[in-house]
Order: structure tokens, then C-alpha cells, then sequence
């Protein structure tokens, strides 16, 4: 008897190896496509998550004035909002919960930003993203450290929400006072 394999072996052997390998560069080529589907859903969450305490808190205490609406109060005011709920809120790219104001001393990783620009309104926000939309008028640190965050931009008529991914702005909404 004679030890090998026949032709009809091995080319099974050979058309199983080949689909398996197309099977995997599918799995490798769409997993970067799910990775970041993931985040942007992570953050269209935390959007939800924050116009909604947003929302409360400006009928439960009275915000609604860019004249009295102060960044750190609105800061403030979210951190006690979720504080004694279950929900939190995260960076998806860093896993952190912090909700910051830029007029901290200390800019780090964060899930939420919130900036205040009082004297511009929302239609000339939107209407010039890179003017007034942050961080894509900022230093290139700050873009780094504030990828995968959430941003809550005070204007002079309400708040901009909107995730900023990977140098992009996603998912634009907003209140109106």
C-alpha cells in the first residue's frame, strides 16, 4: 500500500485553506469599519445620555441665559445629575468618565467638553465648523486629548451638541434657550 495523498485530497485540503483565508481577510478588513461604529454609537449614547440631563437641568434650575449659563456650573450641575444614577457616560477611546470645562487648568482625556462661546450663535457655529466648532480650531495636542469626547458648545441662543472622532465632527443637534 502506498502512503500520500491522492489529487482529490489535497485539493479539497487546498480549497478548505483558501476558504478559510477569505473568511479571515473579510473578518480582517471589516474590523477597523465595526471598531469604529462602536465608538461613534458609544458617543451618539452619551449625546442622548447628556440632552437629556441638559434638558432637566434647564427646567429644574433655571439655565437658560448664555448671560448666567457659566461653563462650570453647567459642568457642575451635569457630574450632579449623573452622580447617583446608574448612567455613565465614557470616552470610547480612552475609557474615561470625566466631564471637564476648558476653562480648567488641566486638560486631560475626558468623555464630555464643555466650552463656552457666548457670543456666537448657533447658526454661525455650524455655519463655520472650524472657526467655532472645537477642537478643530485647536492645537493639535488638544484634537489628541480630546478625541472620542463629547462636546457641549454654550452659545448665545443654546447649546450645540456633537462627538468629535478622529479629527471629525459627528452628529450635530441642538437646544435652543
Amino acid at each position: 500500500m502506498k502512503k500520500g495523498f491522492t489529487l482529490i485530497e489535497l485539493s479539497i485540503a487546498l480549497a478548505i485553506i483558501a476558504i478559510i483565508g477569505a473568511l479571515l481577510s473579510i473578518i480582517i478588513v471589516n474590523y477597523p469599519k465595526k471598531i469604529e461604529n462602536t465608538y461613534i454609537n458609544v458617543l451618539h449614547e452619551n449625546q442622548k445620555v447628556l440632552m437629556e440631563a441638559v434638558v432637566s437641568i434647564v427646567f429644574d434650575e433655571n439655565l437658560p441665559s448664555y448671560l448666567s449659563t457659566d461653563q462650570n456650573k453647567l459642568r457642575q450641575a451635569l457630574r450632579d445629575k449623573l452622580k447617583d444614577t446608574e448612567i455613565e457616560i465614557y470616552n470610547p477611546l480612552t475609557k474615561d468618565n470625566s466631564i471637564i470645562a476648558t476653562t480648567e487648568t488641566r486638560y486631560h482625556d475626558s468623555a464630555a467638553v464643555i466650552i463656552s462661546k457666548r457670543k456666537t450663535t448657533i447658526k454661525t457655529a455650524i455655519n463655520n465648523p472650524k472657526k467655532y466648532l472645537y477642537p478643530l480650531n485647536a492645537s493639535e495636542n488638544a484634537k489628541k486629548k480630546f478625541d472620542g469626547a463629547l462636546i457641549i458648545l454654550i452659545c448665545e441662543d443654546g447649546y450645540i451638541f456633537y462627538g468629535y472622532l478622529h479629527g471629525k465632527v459627528l452628529n450635530i443637534e441642538t437646544m435652543r434657550f
